[in-house]
């Protein structure tokens, strides 16, 4: 094999990868062996009308996904607030699931507690009366 047969192979190869190429990326003038060959403005205008940009593609993806997601969230959300806002919704826990115990544990108490209701001597979220001395898991400091 003769070495000018395969360099004349490689610069034929080389020149229809470049104006490949220059296809695939959009170039006016697209370098074909040190020429520039230029593509007609009807060609130029179909390409660009199929062919979105990248940015306008993720930018309706962006605007599709948060308009599904976002009135999901803000229902999710209402609902949600709706079931904490009514104490009567709000399911109580059973004493011996949060250990309640009769005496306190340390300087911790159920009157120090913000669950704690002191009128009728009940937590906002243990079944039943608490003593004022008691304590369970549940327990938080009154701000």
């Amino acid at each position: 094999m003769n070495w000018n047969t395969v360099e004349d192979n490689w610069k034929q190869l080389k020149s229809k990868t470049k104006a490949k190429w220059g296809q695939l990326a959009g170039n006016q003038h697209c370098p074909v062996a040190g020429k520039s060959q230029q593509v007609s403005s009807t060609e130029e205008t179909m390409s660009e009308e199929t062919i979105l940009p990248r940015r306008t593609v993720l930018r309706g993806i962006l605007a599709v996904g948060c308009s599904l997601l976002v009135p999901i969230s803000l229902l999710t959300s209402s609902s949600a607030r709706a079931d904490t806002a009514s104490p009567a919704a709000a399911k109580k826990l059973a004493k011996a699931s949060v250990h309640y115990q009769s005496h306190p544990k340390g300087e911790q108490k159920c009157g120090s507690c913000v669950n704690f209701i002191a009128a009728s001597n009940t937590c906002m979220r243990v079944e039943g009366k608490v003593i004022r001395k008691g304590w369970c898991m549940l327990w938080t400091k009154k701000a």
